[in-house]
């Protein structure tokens, strides 16, 4: 495992470091903090789907504009991948839309 400090180690904040160590691999300067502060403010759940974490296997990720960086919410794995997958483009996503309506 990768820790973003020594006081991390110490102080036994393994997972939460690995997670700020995560984001800023990403370019997203966002704490632990404001993670949770979003948390409360989803109530918990997915952005897209409305999962609750209590009902995923991992914990809710960040998703974030790979221009700007921007903070767009948390997803569950299965949104996170689908944007991923689908490049973010909107003319993809709703061609899909579409592909599933008929």
């Amino acid at each position: 495992m990768i820790y973003c400090s020594q006081k991390c180690n110490k102080n036994g904040n393994r997972r939460e470091c690995n997670r700020v160590w995560a984001w800023k691999q990403y370019g997203i300067d966002f704490s632990v903090k404001e993670y949770d502060e979003l948390f409360s403010k989803q109530e918990g759940k997915c952005k897209i789907c409305k999962k609750h974490q209590s009902k995923l296997r991992r914990a809710l990720c960040v998703d974030h504009c790979h221009y700007s960086h921007k903070i767009r919410g948390l997803l569950c794995d299965n949104c996170n991948h689908a944007l991923g997958l689908l490049k973010d483009d909107i003319f993809l996503l709703k061609s899909a839309i579409k592909y599933l309506k008929d």
